[in-house]
């Protein structure tokens, strides 16, 4: 486990503190950055920024950036007891499956949630985040967001059922990690559609096995 210290200003050290003290590095200069946000705050620019600055880095053999701010206390054991059971190499990736004999599309979040959906939708269609959010300004619409959204779905019917995370193991022998996820109770309103119905389900499980070569098999 390694880490760095980022400030705004170079401070005093001592000959003492080295080397047991994470390094300290000093945040590149944002005062030509536009900032028109009379609400917020400048800093924000600066914290966003340490994110990027440290990939810039080039640390090798790292698989988690982990960040906290000046008030955070990391207990390491702790941290790495957790961050060993999740596939860094996945933990942000989407998946879209589809079961056929029920006509349900399955989103499983790695990390996050798992959502299923009466009905078969493309995988550009669920791969786009539904507007369950409102913009940061309350007066802005759905276009001033950076990103394409999806608008919530008006037919009761396509209401997804979601499942959040609570809890994942890791399966040493099977080389394995198996996640599991809560389904989020909220009430669904009355489907007059003829096909399986997914609330008696309670919790969905999901197994996956690390692939390093995933990416070189894609076809282009």
């Amino acid at each position: 486990m390694r880490g760095v210290v980022w400030l705004d200003d170079e401070v005093e050290t001592k000959e003492e503190d080295k080397g047991v003290l994470p390094p300290i590095k000093i945040s590149g200069d944002t005062s030509k950055f536009v900032y028109k946000n009379k609400q917020g705050h400048r800093s924000a620019i600066r914290i966003s920024r340490i994110v990027s600055e440290t990939l810039r880095l080039g640390m090798e053999d790292v698989r988690w950036f982990v960040m906290g701010d000046d008030d955070t206390v990391f207990v390491t054991e702790n941290l790495i007891r957790i961050l060993r059971k999740m596939d860094s190499a996945g933990i942000m990736q989407q998946s879209i499956c589809y079961d056929k004999s029920r006509s349900w599309t399955v989103s499983v979040s790695w990390g996050f949630a798992v959502q299923i959906f009466r009905g078969v939708f493309s995988p550009r269609e669920i791969e786009m985040p539904s507007r369950t959010f409102l913009n940061w300004y309350r007066r802005a619409d759905y276009t001033a967001y950076a990103f394409n959204t999806r608008p919530v779905a008006r037919n009761p019917c396509q209401k997804p059922f979601v499942f959040y995370l609570s809890k994942a193991r890791s399966l040493t022998s099977l080389n394995t990690t198996v996640s599991e996820y809560q389904r989020h109770r909220v009430p669904h309103p009355e489907c007059k559609w003829k096909m399986a119905d997914p609330s008696s389900i309670n919790m969905a499980v999901v197994y996956k096995r690390p692939d390093p070569q995933l990416w070189s098999r894609v076809s282009v």
